[in-house]
């Protein structure tokens, strides 16, 4: 199944080393869609995924997981466009 969606930003992501950036996006159909647009849109849910994104494995390998900050809509779109043009190469 494939859902349409909105990229709105990006978490810059490092796990055990690597780099494992999280692209953040919206449904593309949502009823709320014209009322977000970018991460600034959604401050409450930014604070929360970098809270579980620094902490998730506390229990298991507490320090191995580093937000490194955020990116807007054009890096996140970067992004993807450089893991489709890897992939590719594969």
């Amino acid at each position: 199944m494939w859902l349409e969606a909105k990229v709105i930003g990006v978490l810059k992501f490092e796990d055990d080393g690597e780099v494992d950036d999280k692209v953040v996006v919206v449904p593309a159909d949502n009823r709320d869609d014209d009322r977000i647009n970018s991460l600034e849109d959604i401050p409450q849910l930014v604070a929360q995924l970098e809270h579980h994104f620094t902490h998730y494995k506390d229990l298991k390998k507490p320090g191995s997981t580093i937000v490194k900050g955020w990116g807007d809509v054009e890096e996140a779109k970067a992004i993807i466009k450089s893991c489709m043009e890897r992939w590719n190469q594969r």
